[in-house]
């Protein structure tokens, strides 16, 4: 491991940050917000009296800090109204590369003590867990430096912005009444997509999926496909193509052209497909971190999950039923979403209630095994079908049954069975003049 004083220095830089926070008071509060730290003796030892001026609520300025110097003063803290005004000014973008450079280091020390101690007296899991998200933390630190404080006015500025822009906040579903409901998909949400068998689940996630990647990549986790079921899918809903037919190899000459054609989108979409995932919720947190870390040149803006109740709870954890267990699992999915600043879009089965019941329109209490779900989803999609139309396609009732940011009410789409696409019906109510449409 390398020590402190091998590591690579810029004292004149640390000197030129310091001059600029003694003049500046936005650029002090910047480095006191992210913990700032120094190498240079000098540059060490104002800081340390910065941040004692501070703590007792005295005025930070250079001549403040030289009352409280202790022994010779160094030349950059004699000169650094000139330095400044001369260069300084000139070199606040190099404080941003300074500081993303001591966090990264101050985040490895730290890592690093904690993995030698649990590499003597720590669970094997625990470590792996540890390791992944220290390679996570650093990942995101490298790319994106942010402050995790926000003041009021900078979230009040954003509400207002949001207030005042009449399009959907996060990445559009591709569904425009549904996106009414919605603003889009916005990171940090986990979104439950719930059904019975054959009512069109995987088909939405993948529309989704497609439409989540035009804001960066996109892992889609399946337990149910394989891969190349899930190609075929793509295909058939984009070409607008029997899927049968594609399966089988009865495509007419004539659209082969159109089928490389769109073979040759589709592939260029930042789209990634595991269809052998870790069995267990730790060992898909594992696969998701290491994705985030291989797209980090992409932001990545979603996770798909093909399907919860397929997925098991942490081998080193026994869980007392199968309730509980779902509950660990929603509740890890939630916390990713929020910790990766990604959706995470994860279908689910109901229960069998919902087809004995002499209405057929499922709720929030027919998520099979787990009343957690609804807990901790932002956002909670039920599908139903209401119908079958004369030309083989269903209508497909979507009850939002749950919006934490929003109103709650329902839609139709149709969907086409032979191509496994959604689209919205001609001739459906915008959901803005929907009489049932409701908050809570």
């Amino acid at each position: 491991m390398m020590n402190q004083e091998r590591l690579p220095r810029k004292p004149e830089l640390e000197q030129l940050v310091l001059c600029a926070a003694l003049h500046d008071p936005e650029m002090l509060s910047w480095l006191i917000e992210r913990g700032a730290s120094f190498l240079e003796p000098s540059a060490q030892k104002a800081w340390s009296v910065i941040l004692g001026l501070e703590q007792e609520g005295l005025a930070i300025t250079p001549t403040s800090v030289r009352a409280r110097w202790d022994g010779d003063l160094p030349g950059w803290l004699e000169d650094a109204a000139q330095i400044w005004e001369t260069r300084a000014c000139e070199q606040l973008a190099e404080l941003r590369t300074l500081y993303d450079e001591e966090l990264i280091r101050r985040t490895v020390r730290k890592g690093i003590a904690e993995l030698r101690s649990l590499v003597s007296s720590g669970a094997p899991q625990d470590l792996r867990d540890r390791v992944e998200q220290l390679l996570t933390t650093i990942a995101f630190q490298t790319v994106h430096g942010e402050s995790p404080f926000q003041s009021l006015r900078d979230v009040l500025t954003k509400a207002l912005r949001e207030a005042t822009v009449h399009t959907p906040i996060g990445t559009p579903t591709g569904f425009r009444d549904l996106d009414r409901y919605l603003s889009g998909l916005r990171p940090g949400q986990l979104v439950v997509i719930g059904g019975r068998p054959s009512v069109g689940k995987t088909s939405l996630l993948l529309q989704f999926a497609t439409a989540l990647a035009a804001a960066g990549s996109v892992l889609f986790v399946s337990y149910e496909m394989s891969a190349t079921e899930l190609g075929e899918r793509l295909l058939s809903m984009n070409l607008d193509y029997p899927l049968q037919d594609l399966r089988t190899g009865r495509v007419p000459e004539e659209m082969v052209g159109d089928l490389i054609r769109q073979t040759e989108k589709l592939a260029g979409l930042p789209v990634e497909i595991v269809d052998n995932p870790p069995g267990t919720i730790d060992g898909l947190r594992t696969l998701i971190r290491r994705s985030t870390v291989r797209h980090l040149a992409k932001i990545p803006s979603g996770i798909v999950l093909d399907y919860l109740q397929l997925i098991h709870g942490p081998t080193n954890r026994p869980f007392q039923n199968r309730v509980l267990e779902l509950a660990e699992i929603s509740r890890t999915c939630k916390l990713l979403a929020r910790e990766l600043n990604l959706v995470v879009v994860a279908a689910s089965q109901l229960s069998r209630a919902v087809e004995i019941r002499d209405v057929k329109v499922p709720t929030l209490a027919d998520l099979r095994d787990s009343g957690a779900i609804e807990q901790d989803a932002d956002i909670v999609l039920l599908l139903h079908r209401k119908r079958w139309e004369p030309d083989g396609s269903s209508i497909i009732g979507v009850e939002i049954a749950k919006n934490r940011n929003g109103p709650v009410g329902r839609i139709e789409l149709r969907f086409n069975g032979r191509t496994t696409r959604f689209v919205e019906p001609a001739g459906q109510v915008p959901a803005e003049h929907d009489p049932e449409l409701t908050y809570f």
